[in-house]
């Protein structure tokens, strides 16, 4: 076994989340990390591409939330870019939320946003108020150790029963108007899933954590990823592109190393890379169904992943403009579109007919956040 092919980790794909863990083990315990990606870039949803040689475009990251000086999301990034990192805030109305007879702006400020749609909803503020609330207790207890759990159902006896409650659940239970219901669920578009379909606990830690507005990296979204890579490769490490795990390594039941190919030659040599850590960042289907060789002590769980339900995608369409959008009147916030206040309805409408129905959009310019 060549030294070359040796490594402390190896994490399967560059994403965020692999980035992340490749950076800790860097940072943390010094570990020698080799990063394997399939792409010709790394950075996962967080690269970019250009065309025409000036315009440039992201591909997945729009805002990032919890970034104020202090809040959890700020301290991470700047410990595994060593504070290089540099951030852009969006404007203080950085949401707009649009519905076929009104248009709803969020600010930057929750008790603003509070009050904002206790005006409009004068008759729901207790349940607004109580939402706010719920919002809060669940994101910061989330990230509490399990051992406190019997405490927590102690203090919040009432929060089990919303962990298990779907987002239109919760809703349907503690308000009435239906615009409100809408409203408060215009941003399911960043965790993927409607109202009927998604965990009340997921919308309540993504919506908390834009409750202080949304930031943007300076210089782009591809400067996640030049900023960690220096992180990494200060104790060895490195990443490969074009580099295709075609398989997990399992000796007696531990995970030993990856099998490589060049993801972007016919027939290329399968080389192996070996490590006492193997990381995966390709996601559990892929990982458990594509990555994994069969064996009997995960078959039930394969068998179990593979009935998952698919998820969902969507059409993006990249424009550049001749001038700046803020000719236009934009300022760099987002823009929700909808033209039904029925979330999970339009859903499956543009799902059965996607060819036929668009019902929703977002819209979002890079150029005006950085």
């Amino acid at each position: 076994m060549s030294n070359s092919n040796q490594f402390d980790a190896i994490v399967i794909g560059s994403g965020i989340g692999g980035l992340t863990v490749a950076a800790l083990l860097s940072k943390l315990n010094k570990k020698k990390v080799l990063i394997l990606e399939q792409h010709f870039v790394i950075g996962g949803f967080t690269h970019e591409f250009k065309r025409i040689h000036k315009f440039k475009w992201d591909v997945g990251l729009h805002y990032v939330g919890n970034m104020e000086k202090g809040e959890i999301g700020r301290a991470v990034f700047d410990y595994i870019t060593d504070g290089k990192l540099q951030w852009h805030k969006m404007p203080e109305s950085f949401e707009k939320f649009v519905y076929p007879d009104f248009t709803f702006e969020e600010f930057a400020d929750p008790q603003k946003y509070k009050a904002d749609l206790i005006q409009r909803f004068p008759k729901e503020k207790q349940a607004i108020e109580r939402y706010f609330f719920e919002l809060k207790t669940i994101a910061i207890t989330a990230n509490l150790p399990t051992f406190l759990n019997p405490l927590l159902k102690l203090i919040f006896p009432s929060l089990g029963k919303i962990h298990r409650q779907t987002t239109k659940e919760y809703f349907d239970q503690n308000f009435l108007d239906v615009k409100l219901k809408a409203l408060l669920a215009s941003q399911w578009g960043t965790y993927g899933l409607p109202p009927s379909k998604s965990s009340f606990a997921t919308h309540a830690m993504v919506i908390y954590s834009f409750l202080t507005g949304g930031w943007y990296p300076v210089g782009g979204a591809s400067e996640i990823a030049k900023h960690i890579m220096p992180v990494i490769e200060r104790n060895g490490g490195k990443a490969l592109t074009k580099s295709q795990v075609t398989e997990i390594i399992i000796d007696k039941g531990i995970a030993k190393g990856v099998k490589v190919q060049k993801s972007h030659v016919s027939q290329a040599p399968v080389e192996e890379y070996y490590a006492p850590i193997i990381i995966s960042d390709a996601g559990a289907f892929n990982t458990y169904t594509k990555l994994i060789p069969e064996n009997d002590l995960i078959a039930d769980y394969r068998e179990e992943i593979k009935s998952f339900p698919k998820g969902s995608s969507a059409i993006t369409l990249y424009l550049g403009f001749k001038e700046s959008p803020e000719k236009l009147g934009f300022r760099g916030e987002n823009h929700w579109i909808y033209t039904s206040y029925e979330h999970d309805k339009a859903f499956q409408e543009q799902k059965a007919k996607p060819d036929q129905v668009i019902n929703s959009c977002y819209l979002s310019f890079a150029s005006l956040k950085d």
